[in-house]
């Protein structure tokens, strides 16, 4: 993809992503050399600092994981990606661990105590202040070596630096470090660039998954398994026959979750033959697990599928010669979005809004991660091809027009559906148009042509987020008799009858076979019969001057999901309880001890 290679990405990520959020705006006003460094970083995070998790120095490893961390923020503070984020950040607890080797007791085994000094030689080093702070050192510049080796900041070719672009009077004694920075960022001279080539990639895809890396690498991780199996026959402390046979026992059940896990690691690799593809020859097992590979496809427990692995929203320049910052064609955003309208007459139409889709170009991006409103993400998917590949968008379109009460007014903009509690219009019809932010008077913004700028400073163009260009439709207007054939067709229940019936046989727990299937399955039912008026309420909205004393471009509008609030709102609530349990748990401790420490003195007294 051109935007990766160019590491032009997050100017056209942000506007682009499935759900946009309002720090997104924000984020898409920084200079082009900031986004383009953000783009760089991201390659450093992704492929140089994951080995860091796997040094056994603690501190080394903590570095990693602050870098993923770091990451895996800025992701959740731009997009709405449920919970994605959170569970990578999750799977980073294990890296930010110690590994607690206790020292042996002097009962313990010989070889227990053998085994266990150099390892806590190695811990105790690495823990003092010296070893720390070289680990640290070491991990900054690993990083920074990284940085260098695939990336290079250079001036804009053909471009000189005058000292007066950044320093007012032409002289740095009149420069403050502050200033230098801000037009060293802020002006067209610097720019960051990739110093690997499509050759030199495809060369290091093949040189990392050829048969000899593959080999290598799957003798290292078998002796991590035998490391991991062994290891509480090795360690066991003393030598009682409890003790032995809880050591066997651990054993096996290690030796278990091996089989099982290494399966799936192939499973995994194979998918890199969309990368390289003397893949599956090169791995090991994989004739063997084909025939698993297979079984599990209908699950999709393996693919190779990645978010914007090629960047969406990228427009097209309507001059080749036309150049922007960095010397690189101008990013003008191009977001294909499809917008509903609904006509009581065919003559006067009315946009249909979306929960969290852009919709109309005064609308506030909203915030609904953990919450992943299905019908708003398959929205951005079917913007990217046609009604014929998405025939789920004709079903909605026929029950928008069907009328079909709170089922399919929940998956809409309840505020502003003007058909709300009665019969749907007569006809609807679908626009396919080009979404982009709008932008900041900045020296950036208007060298990319087309794009709407605003003046933050004025209180009428607050609500402005969005500027679009309508490209063309998406469905022809269509009515309720035009589209139930199709529905017919399809074997969808057409009309208010047959929609209750499928409703019915969908709540249904009689085809519950499992002995406890029955009562769960009534418990499920009753859970979304209870959750049902909730979903009539979609959030609501408040102002703050919070953001602006940070980015006087923010938006003073904020909007809270109802979604969002029910989801955090119980785990605060759980977290809370843990914290006062906590809390409760050393005030005990503490009287206890305040106890037992009052009943020692009487007893020697």
């Amino acid at each position: 993809c051109p935007t990766w290679q160019h590491l032009t990405a997050l100017e056209y990520h942000f506007a682009s992503t499935c759900i946009p959020t309002s720090e997104a705006w924000i984020h898409h006003q920084l200079p082009p050399f900031v986004l383009r460094m953000g783009v760089a970083c991201m390659f450093v995070a992704e492929l140089a600092a994951p080995f860091m998790l796997l040094v056994p120095v603690l501190m080394v490893r903590r570095v990693g994981v602050v870098v993923q961390a770091a990451l895996q923020i800025g992701i959740v503070v731009t997009g709405n990606y449920n919970w994605f984020n959170i569970q990578t950040m999750v799977l980073l607890i294990p890296a930010w661990e110690d590994d607690n080797f206790d020292d042996p007791d002097s009962d313990a085994l010989l070889l227990h105590r053998i085994l266990c000094w150099p390892v806590r030689a190695w811990d105790r080093f690495w823990s003092t202040y010296v070893g720390r702070f070289v680990a640290f050192l070491a991990s900054c510049l690993f990083l920074a070596w990284s940085f260098t080796l695939i990336f290079e900041i250079k001036l804009v070719d053909g471009r000189e630096l005058h000292l007066s672009e950044v320093c007012p009077g032409g002289s740095l004694t009149s420069c403050a470090p502050g200033m230098f920075l801000q037009k060293a960022l802020t002006t067209d001279f610097l720019t960051v660039t990739s110093t690997f080539q499509t050759k030199d990639v495809n060369r290091l895809s093949a040189a990392v998954l050829s048969p000899q890396a593959m080999t290598a690498f799957f003798s290292m991780l078998g002796i991590v398994c035998l490391r991991y199996v062994l290891s509480p026959l090795v360690f066991v402390r003393t030598s009682t026959i409890t003790a032995c046979f809880a050591a066997i026992a651990s054993s096996c059940w290690r030796v278990l979750k091996c089989f099982l896990i290494f399966p799936f690691f192939v499973m995994c690799l194979l998918q890199c033959e969309s990368i390289h593809r003397a893949t599956r020859s090169a791995l090991p097992l994989s004739s063997a697990v084909k025939p698993m590979e297979h079984a599990l496809g209908s699950w999709e427990a393996t693919h190779s599928y990645g978010l914007f692995r090629r960047m969406t929203g990228v427009g097209q320049v309507s001059s080749r010669g036309t150049k922007g910052f960095g010397n690189l064609p101008p990013s003008v955003v191009a977001v294909p979005a499809v917008v509903v309208e609904g006509s009581d007459d065919g003559n006067t139409w009315h946009e249909i809004d979306f929960r969290y889709t852009p919709g109309r170009p005064n609308r506030q991006p909203r915030r609904t991660a953990p919450h992943q409103p299905r019908i708003d993400w398959q929205m951005w998917f079917a913007a990217l091809g046609n009604y014929q590949h998405n025939p789920w968008f004709v079903h909605l379109m026929y029950k928008i027009l069907d009328g079909a009460g709170p089922h399919v007014e929940t998956l809409l903009d309840i505020d502003t559906y003007r058909w709300k509690g009665r019969e749907g219009p007569r006809y609807v019809r679908s626009w396919l148009y080009d979404y982009d932010f709008t932008r900041l008077d900045t020296a950036w913004a208007r060298s990319i042509p087309g794009v709407k700028i605003i003046n933050a400073s004025s209180p009428a163009e607050h609500n402005k987020w969005w500027t679009r260009k309508q490209v063309g439709p998406y469905i022809e207007t269509v009515s309720r008799d035009s589209l139930e054939p199709v529905i017919k067709q399809q074997g969808w229940p057409a009309g208010a009858t047959e929609r209750t019936k499928a409703a019915q046989r969908s709540v249904s727990c009689k085809k519950a076979r499992k002995a406890a299937g029955g009562p769960l399955c009534r418990a499920v039912v009753a859970i979304r019969r209870s959750v049902d008026p909730w979903q009539q309420w979609s959030g609501f909205s408040f102002r703050s001057n919070m953001s602006r004393a940070v980015w006087p471009g923010a938006s003073d509008l904020f909007f809270l999901d109802s979604n969002f609030i029910l989801l955090t709102g119980p785990l605060l609530a759980v977290y809370a309880v843990k914290l006062l349990g906590i809390f409760a748990c050393r005030r005990c401790c503490a009287r206890a001890q305040s106890f037992h420490a009052d009943n020692d003195k009487l007893k020697t007294e």
